[in-house]
């Protein structure tokens, strides 16, 4: 446990328990809602009982980190020097429709993932960024991985905590994909193609340092060492297991409103 704050099995039991019995004046039911007071999204009892331990993780709490690591990035006092931009889980989902891997228009992709935070960087778009997260939800949509586009290394990574290998080929499918996305995406932009993605780079589970990625130890946790590997590959660390800490770190975000 952090030093003056509740260890994390007891920050995650009053959550669940305001979550039943809601709290003083702000009563929160089973079933209703926990607002989350910084990225405007609304945790539910599913949510905070995904946190617990043998349980997988949502979209929610998929989204809900992501979007408080950007915010710590562009907001905190040691930004970082690369801009980053992040999917969000509704992109890259190998086992539904309506996603980029089930060939959807990239207009509808363009609208529904990229248009509000992109159309900022002007023409260029997408391609103004240094890299891009893609967090997947692959196989029959039951397990999480995350793809990392780094356009200055002109580099294509994968990053899965089921895969024990570090086979470039494994990042093949991936990069497929988005490169096929991008092409697409430059034509509806009205703007060359700035890369030849042909000719780009592969690595699966290969940190910054050619560390390994750690493999996870049971079928649940697959969401939470995803969370680590990306906050570590993005902030360009060593790849670690910190699963737990990013699970407690995701607790305490989500009931800031009461252990901020």
């Amino acid at each position: 446990p952090m030093s003056g704050k509740p260890a994390w099995d007891e920050i995650w039991k009053r959550a669940v328990r305001e979550c039943r019995e809601g709290n003083g004046n702000n009563p929160v039911h089973r079933t209703g809602p926990l607002e989350h007071q910084f990225t405007n999204l609304t945790a539910t009892w599913d949510t905070i009982s995904r946190l617990a331990p043998g349980n997988e993780a949502n979209d929610m709490v998929i989204n809900v980190w992501f979007r408080e690591l950007v915010r710590w990035f562009t907001t905190g006092k040691t930004p970082l020097d690369h801009d980053v931009y992040v999917f969000d889980t509704q992109f890259y989902q190998t086992g539904h429709p309506g996603c980029l891997c089930h060939g959807t228009p990239t207009t509808v992709l363009m609208d529904h993932h990229t248009r509000k935070t992109v159309d900022k960087r002007g023409l260029l778009g997408l391609f103004g960024f240094d890299c891009i997260v893609v967090p997947m939800h692959v196989g029959s949509g039951t397990h999480w991985a995350f793809g990392y586009v780094d356009f200055k290394h002109k580099q294509f990574e994968l990053y899965d905590s089921m895969l024990a290998t570090q086979d470039p080929d494994a990042c093949i499918p991936f990069a497929a994909n988005m490169a096929r996305f991008f092409t697409e995406y430059a034509e509806l932009r009205g703007v060359a193609l700035p890369h030849d993605f042909e000719k780009w780079s592969h690595t699966t589970n290969t940190g910054v340092y050619g560390e390994p990625m750690p493999q996870q130890p049971d079928a649940t946790s697959c969401g939470y060492y995803m969370l680590a590997a990306a906050e570590q590959r993005i902030t360009r660390r060593q790849l670690t297991d910190m699963a737990m800490v990013v699970r407690r770190r995701i607790t305490r975000i989500l009931t800031s409103r009461v252990y901020s």
